[in-house]
């Protein structure tokens, strides 16, 4: 028996889904076997994405469940469970037959078993398959990436003073329709990856703002990942843009081009959004701090010893 406890559930047109903390059961009958791919031809039951292979598959009549290079789903008669790998925070073996899938999006899974053998079985696939790959090449997004430039054409751009391999960049910037003519630009500063390893090659900056403030806001974050608009509001206006943590150190070292760049993102927002906000109400700046407890003490003590409140 196969039983899943979980906070996220899609089911059929009829069917009602369960509350939050219901426990549904699933028989996986005594005739299901392991299935272990060697190749990428293994006929998967789901409409593969690009670049993903078949790990391995736990079937019988009428459930299965399939392990890939991207994903776990796990197919019942009247519902599926998709939990993206690099989701999955955590998995733990209860007891010999139960495994608690812990995701990073706050949902949790309960997976029991018939026999401690598969029991262990997918414990050992699912924490192979989630643990951190020794290099980056490895991870799903860049095997997809490969695939499509091996597979795929159409990827020019039309654009002569952006490289190739900005098309996609320049079709997203369109879908969320930021204005290029005046109010914001392409930065290309990290197109060889010097300003920040981690970050990708192109981005979306205010018109205004100059590779040279990139730059000097990139020195003063940590790891050099200085803030980088991921997406945009076409209703409102209003961007979110990431970043690492600012190097202030106990003497509260502040950055001028930093915090013109936060000013400039605040102040291209609001003029890219004026004929939906005429009277300006979202020009505000607001900042989330996602460190754990435990940083958030340390940099308060940092602050309080300097004599801040």
């Amino acid at each position: 028996m196969l039983r899943m406890n979980g906070m996220s559930k899609r089911s059929s047109s009829h069917r009602t889904s369960p509350s939050a903390g219901q426990v549904e059961d699933v028989n996986v009958h005594s005739l299901g076997k392991f299935y272990i791919s060697d190749n990428e031809s293994w006929d998967l039951p789901f409409q593969a994405l690009p670049g993903e292979t078949h790990e391995c598959t736990y079937s019988s009549k009428e459930n299965h469940v399939n392990l890939t290079n991207y994903r776990l789903i796990i197919c019942l008669p009247e519902t599926f469970y998709v939990m993206p790998l690099r989701n999955i925070e955590q998995v733990e073996m209860k007891d010999l037959l139960e495994l608690w899938v812990n995701c990073k999006d706050g949902r949790a899974y309960r997976m029991s078993f018939e026999t401690p053998e598969a029991s262990s079985k997918w414990w050992q696939f699912l924490t192979t398959a989630t643990s951190t790959p020794l290099k980056i090449d490895n991870l799903f997004a860049f095997t997809c990436l490969k695939y499509v430039k091996d597979h795929c054409t159409g990827l020019q751009t039309s654009s002569a003073n952006i490289l190739p391999d900005a098309s996609p960049f320049i079709t997203e910037v369109k879908r969320l329709e930021f204005d290029t003519r005046s109010i914001w630009r392409i930065s290309e500063i990290n197109a060889k990856f010097e300003v920040c390893s981690s970050y990708p090659k192109f981005h979306i900056v205010p018109a205004w703002t100059s590779d040279k403030d990139l730059a000097e806001s990139a020195r003063f974050r940590s790891m050099g990942r200085f803030p980088s608009i991921v997406w945009r509001n076409k209703k409102n206006g209003a961007v979110l843009a990431r970043s690492s943590q600012p190097e202030v150190g106990v003497f509260g070292w502040r950055c001028n081009e930093d915090e013109k760049l936060l000013s400039s993102i605040a102040r291209s927002a609001l003029l890219n959004s004026w004929a939906h906000d005429p009277l300006g109400l979202s020009n505000a700046l607001i900042v989330f701090d996602v460190f754990n407890a435990y940083s958030l003490y340390g940099c308060f003590s940092s602050y309080l010893l300097i004599g801040h409140d």
